[in-house]
């Protein structure tokens, strides 16, 4: 699989390949890094629904809040357990991710990523804002005064 995986990202161009696995974990193979294999984190399996999902909302969001990709890789695990113990399509909190982190760096690694996480929130919310006032103004009146 790390074969494919590394043929795969050569041939693309990619400076990373994660691949799920479904009950045995994730792998990841990215430039610069040693390959990365994860087991699932996952205790009890009710649903599978959305596991994916998880795992690309989760490293999305921990990449832009300036996580390194392979402790991102390894959050999105944690939360893709945290939903396949539930039934149909589920969402992973804050609190539900952290106690399932029970190593303490492990906690403190998530710690630092909401913060940093809120903070860019905070900021993607103030853009948002702007945007949906400039869609209400005249958009001609504003590029005549600039």
């Amino acid at each position: 699989i790390v074969e494919k995986a590394e043929e795969l990202r050569s041939q693309l161009d990619l400076e990373a390949v994660l691949i799920t696995r479904s009950e045995k974990g994730m792998t990841l193979v990215a430039k610069g890094f040693e390959t990365l294999h994860l087991h699932t984190r996952a205790h009890e399996v009710y649903d599978v629904t959305g596991a994916g999902d998880t795992v690309v909302a989760t490293l999305g969001a921990a990449i832009a809040a300036g996580i390194s990709l392979p402790e991102a890789v390894m959050l999105s695990n944690y939360a893709a357990g945290v939903v396949v113990g539930k039934l149909g399509t589920a969402t992973v909190t804050f609190p539900e991710l952290l106690n399932a982190l029970k190593d303490i760096g492990v906690r403190l690694l998530l710690l630092r990523t909401f913060m940093n996480l809120k903070l860019w929130l905070g900021v993607v919310v103030l853009i948002h804002k702007l945007l949906r006032k400039l869609k209400s103004c005249d958009l001609n009146w504003i590029l005549k005064r600039c």
